[in-house]
């Protein structure tokens, strides 16, 4: 069977009242853009999968470093995000990742500030298996948006003096208050 397909031309984004035209297909430049109608991330969660001492390390390299950054970020887009909610680490490797999801999940539920967002999960390293495990329990059990972050790119136990890479283009969709 034969199908006829075309690609598609680059479109022009319109961000008010600046236009943008992406680099190359499905890659926008986000940066001293705002939002256009910028939301509150509020009641969300943070899932460790990885080593917790590098994970808690004070400074530019743990992750409340990464935080600031993310939240210093998504405000000059105009977004407010709070502190997580709830912060869950992994116990042990063989602890399954949808235990760890759920724990996290039942918690924002529990929580009085209303439904949850989101679930960010902080990966140990860039691992297929686990990312999987990953989105089929946020998307198929839980229904809830999840973003996952490698601790290495997210610059997390990572010398101060490497850049970070804020996961901006990856963020699924805007959180719905």
């Amino acid at each position: 069977m034969k199908i006829k397909a075309r690609v598609l031309p680059v479109p022009v984004i319109s961000y008010g009242d600046r236009t943008l035209q992406p680099e190359q297909p499905g890659s926008w430049n986000l940066r001293n853009v705002r939002l256009y109608e910028p939301k509150k991330l509020v009641v969300w969660a943070v899932v460790n999968l990885g080593d917790r001492r590098t994970f808690e390390q004070p400074g530019p390299t743990g992750f409340g470093g990464f935080l600031q950054d993310l939240q210093q970020t998504l405000g000059n887009m105009g977004m407010q995000v709070a502190n997580p909610e709830v912060v869950v680490h992994r116990q042990a490797r063989q602890q399954p990742v949808a235990s760890v999801m759920a724990e996290a999940h039942g918690a924002l539920c529990r929580s009085r500030r209303g439904s949850p967002q989101m679930i960010m999960v902080v990966l140990p390293e860039k691992e297929v298996f686990i990312y999987k495990e990953v989105k089929k329990e946020s998307d198929c059990v839980l229904g809830l948006p999840s973003q996952c972050i490698v601790m290495r790119n997210a610059g997390i136990g990572v010398p101060p003096c490497a850049p970070r890479d804020v996961p901006l283009a990856n963020l699924p969709q805007v959180p719905v208050v």
